[in-house]
């Protein structure tokens, strides 16, 4: 009897735990289930979520695109003129650049700068110089004196507030006159030209320009082997070169008296005003009482050799000399005469041997005259190896020959015997 209850409670006990083994793994499977339905879920979630975000993201970089498309094609750049372009860079360090920006002016003249060209550009409010790199056929075909649209950069080279070249567009193409009266400054003597060119800052070839100015001046000379590009003008005091890219008056014009208006200028340490406007005053009986008596060697302490650059003082530049000395020409050319003054009637202007700078002077419009009506029209051919005397103004050196070109006054030669 007691045996029977044990089996029945081993049965009972067997059963029992059949059912809970039954039960925990009909709980494993559910959960099973479960997680496997859960991570499924979250599969869909997290595919719904990469989804989205993929949806979101191609969605936001389109609209980024679409704006910076719109952006890029509404961006309009800030048109500014001359006087508020200046104003933006004035704070710039040399080398420096800003923003691109937009203005219209007036193209009146192109100055170089070693390799680049200065364009210069004048509106109402005042002048300023576009720097070019890269001087292209379509640029060189611009008219002077008409208005263009120019993009450029603020930049700060040599002190001076400029802007890097862009592009540019025409708004007229016939030329027309402006009045300078605005934006020049009035000199009364060449003695105040000559402080405006002292506060020019050079590069390191010696080049710079400045400011626009107004003065008066008697012609003396001219260049004319050059259509008279080029004339040199005298205040009583002082002298000075001014020179265009045409003719500035007739060779007849020496005395007569002008208001000249222009841009200061300096090539290699020599300084110039390029013309931009000027009005006859009045024939002068020409006097020259202000002037530095020389020999032709004392130009020799100078020299303009690109790797021994050793320009003159301006105030060089502005001095009246008289000179004295034999006339004589390079014979180290056979097939044209390069006539110019020494010292001394066995002096000689060849640079052979000469590593920077020959001890004489070459006189412009006497230079390579190899035809003979150009050697009839020299007044100095006539007196080959004779001593003269000679008033002249400093011009540039003439690197080919080793020596500084002068301007001679020719009313004022005379023969020393």
């Amino acid at each position: 009897m007691k045996l029977k209850r044990l089996y029945l409670l081993l049965s009972l006990f067997v059963v029992g735990c059949s059912i809970n083994n039954s039960s925990t793994s009909s709980d494993n499977i559910a959960s099973s289930n479960s997680i496997s339905s859960s991570s499924v879920t979250s599969s869909n979630v997290s595919s719904n979520i990469n989804s989205s975000s993929i949806s979101s993201s191609s969605s936001l970089s389109s609209s980024l695109n679409s704006t910076s498309s719109s952006s890029s094609t509404s961006i309009e750049l800030k048109e500014k003129n001359i006087q508020q372009i200046k104003e933006l860079g004035k704070d710039l360090n040399n080398g420096e650049t800003l923003n691109e920006i937009i203005f219209k002016g007036m193209y009146v003249k192109t100055i170089s700068d070693n390799n680049d060209k200065l364009m210069l550009f004048v509106d109402e409010t005042g002048y300023i110089y576009v720097r070019v790199n890269n001087w292209t056929d379509y640029l060189k075909n611009r008219y002077y004196n008409c208005y263009y649209e120019v993009n450029g950069i603020i930049s700060k080279i040599n002190n001076n507030i400029e802007l890097k070249y862009v592009n540019l567009k025409n708004i007229t193409d016939t030329p027309s006159n402006f009045d300078y009266s605005s934006i020049t400054e009035n000199k009364q003597s060449l003695s105040e030209v000559e402080e405006e060119f002292n506060k020019i800052t050079l590069n390191n070839k010696y080049n710079g320009v400045g400011k626009i100015v107004t003065f008066e001046g008697t012609i003396i000379a001219t260049d004319r082997s050059d259509a008279n590009q080029k004339v040199v003008v005298y205040d009583g005091e002082k002298v000075l070169t001014i020179i265009d890219n045409k003719k500035i008056c007739e060779s007849n014009s020496i005395g007569n008296k002008y208001i000249f208006t222009g841009s200061l200028s300096v090539l290699h340490g020599s300084p110039a005003i390029w013309l931009l406007s000027s009005s006859y005053i009045s024939k002068t009986n020409l006097e020259l009482n202000n002037y530095k008596e020389v020999v032709p060697s004392y130009f020799k302490k100078w020299c303009g050799l690109s790797d021994h650059l050793n320009p003159p003082a301006y105030n060089e530049f502005f001095t009246l000399f008289k000179v004295t000395g034999y006339v004589k020409y390079n014979t180290d050319f056979t097939t044209k005469y390069d006539l110019g003054l020494v010292d001394d009637e066995n002096g000689t202007l060849s640079d052979q041997n000469v590593t920077r700078t020959i001890p004489g002077i070459f006189l412009m419009n006497n230079l390579s005259l190899n035809k003979q009506n150009e050697i009839n029209n020299s007044i100095f051919f006539e007196h080959l190896n004779k001593k003269v005397t000679v008033y002249v103004t400093l011009h540039q050196f003439e690197t080919n020959n080793r020596g500084w070109k002068v301007f001679p006054v020719d009313s004022t030669l005379r023969i020393r015997y």
